[in-house]
């Protein structure tokens, strides 16, 4: 790679991974893009992560380390958005990690397409017998990637690599809305972040946020078939942890991102009135279904915690009640989800009982 190609700097924002971080640098560091910053934000763990952030960053010139309490994945990455000297930024989560050619993938596909943001798809792996098969899907014919890259794509060449470019408005319909709310497995310039950060205090869907506070500042984006991040299925996860408090976050997010995108389309036009009311409608439905997830994790609390809890499912029920006939989201919702709220919304402790009882014995609802 010449030493002339711009830098970009690899935020990992990390807590308590001492038992996977290391694999996670070493795929960044593997990079067929060499020049690259890596920036460990340690966000207060209490195992031995600290020390192996000081041996990596001892081993390799590319990597610095930021040291913080515990202040949250948002904060993590705002600070390391601060230090990254970088003209470009991605971001790898510490339990992940990324196909040797995805930035180079991405860069190319940025540069030549005139865009502001990169990204490209994913799979998911929960063991090394699954990251192998990962890397294979995605790397076949992998010499053939590469020969591609450094020649530099033509327009059939992208095409074949399903390189789709997309305004800003397209990006909330096809992109937010159609499920691409991750601010990993992107690549994005440097100046179209500008002051833009990361919502702190929010453990669910910051991500999310991040993309939507970023639309108004965006001219095009340019998604790549080629599937270069390597997702973890962390058993430990917060989507597969018990009910707590900040699961409500979901909610909100959801609240907070059809209020900007709502404004963001104004502002940036391009969409029809038909496409404001298809895109305030996924939206509603999106956070009808974030609503219903987190009643589901209340529901398979204990009897005692959920009534301890009582306060959060009232809650949910207004959500409900406020949302379920607004802006037609109704069409937007499967068969399954329609029962669902219509349950809820009748016979919110009948629905937490069936649901909760179906879950202990293992069923579906």
């Amino acid at each position: 790679m010449a030493s002339n190609m711009p830098l970009i700097s690899v935020i990992v924002p990390v807590y308590n991974g001492q038992d996977f971080l290391e694999n996670c640098i070493n795929s960044i560091l593997g990079q067929t893009y060499e020049k690259v910053e890596i920036i460990l934000v340690n966000d207060g763990s209490t195992d031995q992560t600290q020390a192996l952030c000081e041996r990596l960053s001892a081993e390799h010139e590319k990597v610095s380390v930021i040291t913080m309490d515990d202040r949250g994945v948002s904060a993590a990455r705002n600070a390391g958005l601060e230090r990254a000297a970088g003209e470009y930024i991605a971001f790898v989560d510490a339990d992940d990690r990324i196909h040797p050619l995805m930035l180079e993938v991405l860069y190319r596909n940025l540069v030549q397409s005139g865009s502001d943001i990169a990204g490209c798809g994913f799979f998911e792996w929960s063991g090394e017998a699954d990251w192998e098969r990962g890397l294979r899907r995605a790397g076949e014919p992998q010499e053939k990637i590469g020969e591609k890259i450094r020649e530099g794509m033509t327009g059939a060449e992208q095409k074949s690599e399903k390189a789709k470019v997309l305004t800003a408005g397209q990006f909330i319909l096809q992109g937010i809305l159609g499920n691409d709310t991750r601010c990993w497995s992107k690549l994005y310039r440097r100046d179209v972040i500008g002051a833009v950060r990361f919502r702190e205090g929010l453990t669910i869907g910051e991500d999310m946020l991040f993309l939507v506070d970023l639309l108004p500042h965006i001219r095009r984006l340019v998604s790549v078939g080629f599937p270069g991040y390597g997702y973890y299925q962390n058993p430990c996860g917060a989507m597969n942890r018990s009910f707590r408090p900040a699961y409500m976050d979901q909610i909100r997010c959801w609240e907070m991102a059809r209020e900007q995108l709502e404004k963001t389309a104004a502002q940036k036009g391009g969409l029809t009135e038909e496409d404001r009311s298809v895109m305030m409608g996924i939206s509603t439905a999106r956070l009808l279904t974030a609503v219903m997830l987190t009643v589901g994790k209340l529901a398979q609390l204990p009897g005692k915690q959920r009534r301890e809890n009582g306060k959060y499912l009232e809650e949910c029920r207004r959500k409900i009640e406020q949302n379920r006939k607004k802006y037609g989201a109704k069409i937007w919702l499967d068969r399954g989800y329609r029962a669902k709220i219509l349950l809820f919304a009748w016979w919110p402790g009948l629905y937490v009982r069936l649901y909760g009882g179906m879950k202990k014995l293992g069923g579906g609802f």
